[in-house]
């Protein structure tokens, strides 16, 4: 792990940033593998990784990187053919720089053995040469020009010499730097060592753009120091050849990129590195970079910040700042104006002083004076205090909008992350599917992307697990085999939309009107009233799951109230538009930020509070002759349609003050209307009776406290102008608060239908399982959870007890791997007598191939747990969900 916190940190972002921008880079190059500009584009990732990481001493992901980089470059030059498996060998080869990454900033291991990914790169890079330089460079065998004329060297791709001229100059700006370090301390072995490794990597670069010359010379040079490593020679006996091969170096990189010819003699220098007479080429072996194995590649040397150059930093753009600049002098203006408002402020207490002293001995003449002066500068301070107001409010406002924005970065800081969770994930399953993302330029408050990407990924995730059909359905169905997944952001006002849509199954509303009876959650005469939006928002009730295949894929069946949850605290809100076989749209709006929201005040005995005006569909008066009762529910009609009204001081169970405004408020609603405001929350429409409507108005949102840190009705807190601490409640919960004595009742009533029955029954399980130990273990955990549990040794014993035993089981266990029968024949076997047709079977395997997975949903099994990753929780939550 990196040593130094402050690198360790820069380097978690600028690496985890080359590496998304690489696999979204590389996904988009697999349909349009002949497009140049991204090619380009990703040339400068690889090299940007690779810079970041020699800087940070990270070898490993340097000297693949450098691969990477290798392979861009002849793929953009035409040098190299794309192909499918090049395209993955990339893409897996970037995965696996993303772990090298992770391990470098966190310690853990990553399981990655670079050598191994290097040599599978290298494959691809045999026989191949790189890129064409403008010059015809002849070499001797130490790679010296036979001639001392000095030909063109200049790099005919633009972007690969734009690339080295960049890499380069820090090449050369850290070589003189240790350089000076030596001369200063001739026996610093660190710096020593990184004067070394920066001339390698010099080497290797110049390699890369096919700079034969520039590489010679830099192993020359390198050679050299490498003696001081020995103590053959002195550093000053060898600082000035060092300097000299240096310079040379820096005046051929300049004639690389810019097409000056240098004026030096190439054979001259290279004969005087030689002559110190210390290096030893008799071997005459020059290293070869294209396939040099870095050795000690977990060596992770510690750099000091001062020699980087590193300061905290934070980017900003820079109208940012200047506009802040501006208004911080508008601020010191308006405080120069309010230190003379407080001088008249003390000329004032010292005429009202003196005029109290001597109102009793004072003349006419010294009253009239003394009243003139203080008419004009009560007539100041009421002018000056208005204006400086009126200033102060103004800029105010404008520091609080842009110190807002600094906190503002675009979507496509977690958009990035999906592409490749989306082709992977479709990619295990066997289904085709095209993925497009838009509106990643939106900028959004930071704290919205860190609170959204979990969501965002859980949705994308069903999408391709749950709703898109596999290619053989999708034909089947008169569909494009392809599916079509996308995530859309657009601007709405001061909100944004986020929009995550498929082309897929869609909502099956009778389903979810059996999964809700099922749960318990609700009566079939009361679905029977539900529209279709309210049945679809169903889905985000706590623990509701239609899926009828399980695996860890899924989330192991957690549900959509994760991701309602997740918005809610954002104060947004999440809606569904569904058809069956054309697909799904979950449409997900939320302010662009969280620090101030648009509420309306009302009164509530006394109190006041606040509600979000977006979730507000209207107020209204309603007088007592609008009011009835409907099915024992106090309702009022809106729009020709019933809507149920609600005491918003009962709800909130306010006591009842008896406070004197309130009783006359309350006398003078009975003689004429009551307000009421009308919430529309997922589908479903309320009105709310309260006491007084106030005003509607922005107000800053005071987080809750972290002992607090969630109250039942309660969104947040805000302070009035008045100093008063207003309530700013929750739409949603007071929609749940409402719905819950209706719950209540229906518990009620189901329990005083179990105690008629008789004694509640434990729900029995049968355990088909050839393993005595794993069955053992198994029988305890179901058994503590409160479950009968009858044995079978196999799948014929399973499928004898199931039929002949004469109980009613309420799920099964299998293994799969059992003699006589195995699971997967057990499972269609039972499957294929309608009586059983909802029985839920769930198969815990060693078995974690996807193949598997998919033979074991083939056969009818509703769950597949993977023994591997097998415990306690996973079994009882995957079971209770399924019972």
């Amino acid at each position: 792990m990196i040593e130094d916190e402050e690198l360790r940190e820069i380097y978690k972002v600028s690496g985890a940033e080359h590496i998304q921008n690489l696999e979204t880079g590389l996904l988009t190059l697999e349909k349009d593998p002949h497009n140049t500009e991204l090619l380009a584009t990703l040339l400068r990732e690889a090299h940007s990784l690779k810079g970041d990481s020699r800087v940070i001493g990270i070898k490993s992901v340097e000297t693949i990187s450098h691969r990477l980089e290798e392979l861009m470059g002849r793929l953009k030059n035409g040098q190299l053919d794309w192909s499918n498996a090049l395209g993955e060998k990339m893409y897996s080869t970037v995965g696996a720089l993303g772990k090298l990454v992770h391990e470098a900033v966190t310690d853990a291991p990553s399981g990655i053995d670079p050598n191994q990914l290097i040599n599978r790169l290298s494959e691809f890079l045999l026989d191949k040469p790189l890129v064409n330089v403008s010059s015809s460079n002849h070499e001797n065998g130490d790679g010296d020009r036979n001639s001392n004329d000095h030909p063109l060297l200049l790099i005919e791709d633009e972007d690969l010499r734009e690339i080295y001229q960049i890499s380069s100059q820090e090449h050369l700006e850290q070589l003189r730097l240790q350089l000076k370090f030596l001369q200063q301390n001739p026996d610093d072995q660190d710096s020593l060592e990184k004067l070394l490794k920066e001339l390698e990597s010099f080497e290797v670069d110049s390699n890369v753009v096919g700079q034969d010359s520039i590489e010679t010379l830099i192993h020359k040079v390198k050679k050299l120091g490498e003696t001081l490593k020995t103590a053959k020679l002195s550093f000053p006996q060898v600082a000035p050849f060092l300097t000299k091969g240096i310079n040379a170096i820096g005046s051929l990189v300049n004639e690389a990129t810019t097409g000056e010819v240098a004026s030096l003699n190439y054979a001259q220098i290279l004969g005087d590195l030689e002559n110190v007479g210390i290096i030893d080429d008799t071997t005459n072996n020059k290293t070869d970079s294209s396939t040099k194995v870095v050795k000690d590649i977990d060596g992770i040397p510690h750099r000091r910040k001062e020699d980087l150059g590193i300061q905290d930093t934070i980017r900003v753009p820079m109208r940012y700042l200047d506009a802040l600049m501006t208004h911080t002098g508008e601020l010191t203006v308006t405080k120069t104006r309010l230190a003379h408002t407080g001088e008249k402020i003390r000329d004032l207490i010292y005429i009202w002083n003196d005029w109290k002293t001597r109102k009793n001995t004072n003349s006419a003449l010294r009253t009239k004076v003394t009243e003139e002066k203080l008419d004009e500068i009560i007539h100041y301070l009421h002018s000056s205090v208005s204006e400086n107001n009126t200033r102060l409010d103004l800029i105010s406002r404008e520091l609080d909008e842009k110190i807002r924005t600094l906190r503002l970065l675009p979507l496509s800081t977690i958009f990035l992350l999906f592409p490749r969770l989306v082709r992977d994930l479709a990619k295990e399953q066997g289904k085709q599917v095209d993925f497009v993302m838009e509106g990643g330029e939106i900028a959004v408050d930071k704290q919205i992307l860190e609170e959204m990407k979990d969501p965002l990924l859980h949705l994308l995730r069903n999408a391709v697990d749950h709703a898109i059909e596999t290619t053989q359905e999708r034909k089947q169905a008169n569909k494009d085999p392809i599916g079509k997944i996308w995530l859309k952001a657009t601007r709405s006002g001061e909100s944004i939309v986020l929009e995550i849509g498929d082309d897929g199954r869609g909502l099956d509303t009778e389903k979810i009107k059996q999964t809700a009876i099922k749960r318990k959650l609700y009566r079939a005469e009361d679905l029977a009233l539900m529209g279709a939006n309210q049945l679809r928002s169903l889905i985000f009730l706590p623990g509701f799951s239609t899926r009828n295949f399980v695996t860890e894929i899924s989330g192991r069946g957690v549900g959509l109230d994760v991701v309602r949850t997740n918005i809610e605290k954002l104060k947004g809100n999440i809606t569904i538009d569904s058809n069956p076989n054309k697909g799904s749209v979950f449409r997900i709006q939320l302010r662009s930020t969280v620090a101030t929201l648009n509420v309306m005040l009302f009164e509530v005995r006394g109190l006041i509070h606040a509600l979000p005006l977006e979730s507000i569909s209207k107020t209204l008066l309603i007088s007592h002759e609008d009011i009835y009762s409907l099915e024992g529910k106090t309702t009022i009609t809106v729009d020709e349609k019933p809507v149920t009204l609600v005491k918003m001081a009962d709800l909130l169970e306010l006591p009842n003050l008896n406070l004197p405004t309130v009783q006359k408020q309350r006398q003078r609603q009975e003689k004429t209307f009551t307000p009421a405001i009308l919430l529309a929350v997922e589908g479903q429409n309320l009105a709310f009776e309260v006491e007084r409507l106030i005003e509607v108005l922005d107000v800053v949102i005071k987080p809750q406290t972290k002992l607090l840190k969630r109250v039942r009705n309660v969104v947040g807190a805000t302070i009035l102008g008045t100093g008063d601490v207003c309530m700013i409640l929750n739409p949603n919960d007071l929609m749940k608060s409402v719905n819950k004595v209706h719950h209540t009742v229906m518990a009620l009533e189901q329990s005083d239908l179990e105690d008629e029955q008789g004694s509640f029954q434990k729900p029995v399980i049968l355990l088909t399982e050839d393993s005595i130990a794993v069955r053992t273990q198994e029988k305890r955990i179901l058994e503590k959870a409160g479950y009968e549990v009858v044995i079978a040794v196999d799948g014929m014993d399973g499928y004898n007890k199931l039929r002949n035993s004469g109980r009613n089981f309420d799920a099964i266990i299998s293994d799969v791997e059992m003699p006589n029968m195995n699971g997967l024949e057990f499972t269609a076997k039972v499957r294929q007598h309608p009586e059983y047709k909802e029985l839920p079977i769930i198969l815990v395997t060693s078995l974690a191939k996807e193949e598997d997975k998919r033979k074991g949903a083939q056969a009818g099994a509703n769950a597949y747990i993977i023994k591997d990753q097998f415990n306690q929780e996973l079994l009882i939550e995957t079971l209770d969900r399924l019972v």
